[in-house]
């Protein structure tokens, strides 16, 4: 799977609920609520002041090897 800014976060915790831990790591521990199932990657990082790409990374990782 390509992991991009655009993907939902809830789609990707319904496929890989593993990416989990990568949220939590990055300080997005509320990635469990509503809200983030709509919401994109990118979006949360924002909110979050989380660096996107670092994050894609870490996910890419676990996703893709």
């Amino acid at each position: 799977m390509v992991v991009t800014e655009y993907s939902l976060i809830g789609a990707l915790l319904r496929f890989y609920p593993d990416t989990i831990e990568d949220f939590k790591e990055v300080g997005m521990n509320c990635v469990g609520c509503q809200s983030s199932a709509k919401e994109t990657i990118g979006q949360a990082c924002n909110v979050h002041s989380v660096e996107v790409n670092e994050l894609i990374k870490k996910l890419d990782k676990r996703i893709n090897g």
